[in-house]
């Protein structure tokens, strides 16, 4: 799985070059500017993107890479690797996501709502993916997402 760059601040229990990459927005921007960075985007007022030397690195050594991006990077990735599978994991529904975002209470009211107004027009697109997974029980997810990567290409 490919880590991401982000500029938001880090939660309790996340560690650096594990669930995220922390930068600051100056070097974020840098690094656009440099065609450095395969997709991004600002979401709730923090950037997150693909450092694209880590997936072609990968991607030359044979390597399956799994990107967890929004619908508008995805759509970047298909349009430059046109032979990568995209895989839209959806909630089982729409209350459970909110149960969901609530249930971790690190975000504020403000930002929960903005989640799940950005959930809802992500959902629109599920259609333009390869696969839908619906993420209802995570080992079950997982398995199916494994199935998916093992496919010939």
């Amino acid at each position: 799985m490919s880590v991401s760059l982000t500029t938001r601040n880090k939660r309790p229990g996340e560690h650096e070059g594990v669930n995220y990459y922390y930068i600051e927005t100056a070097e974020f921007e840098r690094r656009i500017a440099a065609g450095e960075v395969l997709e991004y985007t600002n979401y709730c007022g923090n950037y997150y993107g693909t450092p694209k030397a880590e997936i072609e690195k990968r991607m030359r050594g044979g390597i399956n890479v799994v990107l967890i991006i929004e619908v508008e990077g995805a759509a970047n990735v298909k349009r430059i690797y046109p032979g990568a599978k995209l895989v839209f994991i959806r909630p089982p529904s729409f209350e459970e996501l909110e149960r969901r975002l609530r249930g971790r209470k690190t975000e504020t009211e403000e930002k929960i709502q903005k989640r799940l107004s950005r959930a809802l027009e992500e959902m629109e697109y599920a259609c333009d993916y390869d696969y839908v997974i619906i993420n209802d029980k995570v080992d079950d997810c997982a398995q199916e997402l494994y199935e998916i990567i093992q496919q010939p290409k």
